[in-house]
C-alpha cells in the first residue's frame, strides 16, 4: 500500500509540475524539494482537480497591438473626461442653488478690492507728488545763485577807514536785485560792540554765475584811543551785514556775513578781515 501512495504522489507532483513548468517541462529540482516538503494538508488539495487551471507562468505572452494600445488610451482619456465633466456639472449645480450667496460674497469681495486700491492709488498720489517735489527742490538748490563773500579788507585813507568786500556768485543762475546792509563798530569783544549802520547799497544790479561785484562801504576816521584798541590787541573792528538777492525761481535770499579786523592775534598784515566765530551763513 505504501508503494501505491507514493507513485500516485508522485504522479500528482509530475502532472502539477507539468501545469505549472515552462513549455511542459519539469520544475527545476529546488521547487520540487519544496514541494515534497509540503504538509499533507497541502497534499490533500493537490489531489482536487481544478476545472480552470492557471496560466503557464513560462507562457509567452502575445505583444499588446498598437490598436489595443489606442484604445486603452481612448479609455482612459474618456474616463478622464468624463470625471471632469462630472466635476463641472457638480460646480454648475452648486451655484444654481447658492446663487444669491455667491453673488453676496463676489459683491463683498470687489467692493473691498475697490476700497483697497482706491487706497493704493491715494498713497501713490502722495508718494508721487513727494518725489516730484523732492526733485525740484533738489534741482533748485543746484542752479540757483549763491552769493558769498570771496574776499574782504580794511582800508585807511586820509584817516577815514573803510571795508571792500568782493562779492562772487558761486552758483549757476544769476542773481538779480542785489541789495546790501552794512554795519559797523568798534569794541573789545564781537557780543558787546556797539554797531552803527553804514550807506550799504541799495539795488546794485545782477550777477552772472562765477562772476562778482565789489563793494566799498565807509566807516568814518578812527580816534587815536581807537587806533590803540585795534593795534594793541585789546579789541577790534567790526564789519557785520547781509545780502539780499532775488534767485531766477523768483525767491529772496539772504547771505549774512560777520567779519573783524584786529582782536587778539593782531590786525593782518595784509589788511584782510578774518570771520567771526558766528553770523556767516546763507539760506
Amino acid at each position: 500500500m505504501k508503494g501505491i501512495a507514493a507513485f500516485v504522489l508522485l504522479c500528482l507532483l509530475i502532472g502539477s509540475a507539468a501545469a505549472q513548468g515552462p513549455l511542459g517541462g519539469p520544475n527545476p529540482p529546488n521547487e520540487q524539494r519544496q514541494d515534497a516538503q509540503k504538509p499533507e494538508s497541502h497534499k490533500g488539495e493537490a489531489k482536487t482537480p481544478q476545472s480552470d487551471p492557471a496560466p503557464a507562468q513560462g507562457s509567452n505572452k502575445p505583444p499588446e497591438s498598437r490598436a489595443d494600445q489606442e484604445k486603452r488610451q481612448e479609455t482612459a482619456e474618456a474616463e478622464h473626461l468624463g470625471w471632469a465633466k462630472r466635476a463641472i456639472a457638480d460646480f454648475i449645480e452648486f451655484a444654481d442653488r447658492n446663487d444669491k450667496v455667491i453673488v453676496a460674497i463676489a459683491t463683498v469681495l470687489i467692493a473691498a478690492f475697490t476700497v483697497i486700491l482706491g487706497i493704493a492709488t491715494v498713497f501713490l498720489w502722495l508718494a508721487t507728488r513727494a518725489l516730484v517735489r523732492g526733485a525740484d527742490q533738489t534741482a533748485e538748490r543746484q542752479l540757483r545763485a549763491y552769493l558769498l563773500i570771496d574776499g574782504s579788507g580794511l582800508f585807511i585813507e586820509n584817516g577815514i577807514a573803510s571795508f571792500k568786500m568782493r562779492i562772487t556768485n558761486a552758483g549757476q543762475t544769476p542773481a538779480n536785485n542785489i541789495s546790501v546792509r552794512c554795519f559797523a563798530g568798534i569794541g573789545m569783544d564781537e557780543n558787546s560792540v556797539a554797531l552803527t549802520e553804514g550807506e550799504g547799497a541799495e539795488n546794485i544790479g545782477s550777477v552772472g554765475p562765477r562772476l562778482y561785484t565789489e563793494l566799498r562801504e565807509n566807516f568814518r576816521a578812527l580816534t587815536v584811543e581807537e587806533n590803540q584798541i585795534i593795534y594793541g590787541r585789546k579789541g577790534a573792528i567790526y564789519f557785520r551785514g547781509a545780502i539780499k538777492y532775488v534767485d531766477v525761481f523768483g525767491k529772496s535770499q539772504t547771505t549774512n556775513f560777520s567779519l573783524y579786523f584786529g582782536g587778539r592775534d593782531g590786525p593782518d598784515p595784509n589788511h584782510r578781515l578774518t570771520s567771526c566765530r558766528s553770523g556767516n551763513d546763507m539760506t
